[in-house]
């Protein structure tokens, strides 16, 4: 089979040319038919590649995302601090919304429904946390005065209450019994509280309600 002999002619080189010119360091102008083939076929390859390689990186950015915004997204807010929290059931701190949530955030919850079962409970196993209406606060702390490792208390109260400020006063911080208030969400209070806890650093949250 006879081939006809192919003429190149010099032209003007686009950004892809020039790209692949200074790569090889060679333009394409003087190159042989063969020459031209093998640099094409590379060419053909390094595309492939990348553009595999790009698949591979949305994949993994898709992976994490899963893992951080889905969780916290898609599920809903996940606890960067698990803890063992046991709750003493009232008006703020007994909906179920706030309960439910607490439990899908990570944490380990026990509710209580009077102090005594609490106080029993809390000298039975080790709580991180205790939350509680602020009404019932000072019964709760009290039974925390037998306890070796006393768990950090922090009141709850629903938005607009009119215990809120003396209630952040206290105790530096507050979570809010109502999931739909203002105020910062409540799970993402929580795990400050922890933290400054756990640091033992005094536990101060923004009043926000």
């Amino acid at each position: 089979m006879a081939f006809r002999e192919l003429t190149f002619q010099k032209v003007a080189l686009g950004p892809l040319d020039r790209l692949c010119s200074e790569a090889y360091g060679e333009s394409f102008g003087n190159k042989s038919e063969a020459r031209v083939q093998t640099s094409a076929r590379v060419l053909v390859v390094g595309v492939a590649v990348c553009l595999l390689s790009a698949v591979d990186l949305s994949a993994c950015g898709d992976k994490y995302l899963s893992v951080g915004r889905g969780a916290r997204y898609q599920r809903g807010y996940v606890s960067l601090r698990p803890v063992a929290v046991a709750v003493l059931r009232h008006a703020a701190s007994g909906k179920k919304d706030f309960l439910s949530r607490l439990k899908m955030a990570g944490h380990r919850v026990e509710v209580m429904n009077d102090v005594a079962a609490m106080k029993t409970r809390l000298a039975a196993s080790k709580f991180a946390v205790v939350l509680a209406d602020y009404e019932d606060a000072a019964a709760v702390t009290a039974s925390f005065r037998e306890l070796a490792a006393k768990p950090l208390f922090l009141p709850v109260v629903d938005a607009g209450s009119t215990h809120a400020a003396a209630a952040h006063k206290e105790y530096g911080c507050l979570l809010s019994g109502d999931t739909k208030s203002k105020q910062q969400n409540f799970l993402a209070v929580l795990d400050e509280a922890v933290e400054s806890s756990l640091r033992e650093k005094p536990v101060k949250c923004d009043l926000k309600l």
